[in-house]
């Protein structure tokens, strides 16, 4: 696939490398971003080089590494305080589609109050949010960069909550296809699978 550039309505960047834009979303936006960014792509060489880049453009960056395993309420509630706390104005997620879906849910909650389950549960419905977001997909299963829906667990009723609005998505997705290079042989099947299934429920749903 040719690389290529769309504005609506995210703004997708699509093409080997185009993580490295980063550095150059991040300046515009101006300000600080707290950064979500999955494990297992932690160290990967583009990652490390994006962030570092926007670093020494000047953009303060608050790195938080999420470990494997389902997104949770609780960790967007907590992420979203250290949003608040440092008075960021990005989020940036760079993963699978949990770290996409945590850091969607941690924006909308640092930016608007309450907590997850309130706008899971329809207590608050998201309005245009000022906090910046952008996402990195590192899997091409799940299509979260583009969505405005979130997939949380609530750990406490042990149930997996879907929610989401229009004004949940991302500003920017930088869809970088280098990033899934290093995927073992069974996340890189499972990714295809569901992005086969989600491409027939559209289609039937």
């Amino acid at each position: 696939i040719a690389p290529f550039h769309s504005q609506l309505p995210v703004r997708i960047s699509f093409g080997d490398g185009v993580v490295a834009e980063l550095c150059d979303v991040l300046a515009g936006r101006g300000g600080t971003a707290l950064v979500v960014v999955e494990a297992p792509v932690a160290g990967h060489p583009d990652v490390v080089a994006a962030l570092a880049a926007a670093e020494a453009a000047g953009v303060g960056l608050e790195r938080v590494v999420k470990d494997a395993g389902e997104p949770t309420f609780q960790l967007a509630d907590e992420l979203a305080g250290r949003v608040r706390a440092a008075a960021h104005g990005t989020v940036v997620g760079i993963g699978g589609g949990s770290a996409l879906d945590v850091a969607k849910a941690a924006r909308i909650v640092a930016d608007q109050g309450g907590v997850g389950r309130d706008f899971a549960d329809g207590r608050l419905v998201p309005t245009p949010p000022t906090i910046g977001l952008v996402l990195c997909p590192t899997t091409s299963g799940t299509g979260s960069e583009v969505s405005g829906a979130s997939v949380l667990t609530d750990t406490d009723a042990d149930v997996k909550i879907g929610f989401g609005h229009p004004n949940m998505r991302a500003q920017h997705a930088l869809v970088d296809p280098v990033l899934t290079h290093g995927l073992p042989p069974a996340p890189t099947a499972h990714s295809g699978v569901d992005a086969m299934a989600q491409a027939i429920g559209a289609c039937t749903v």
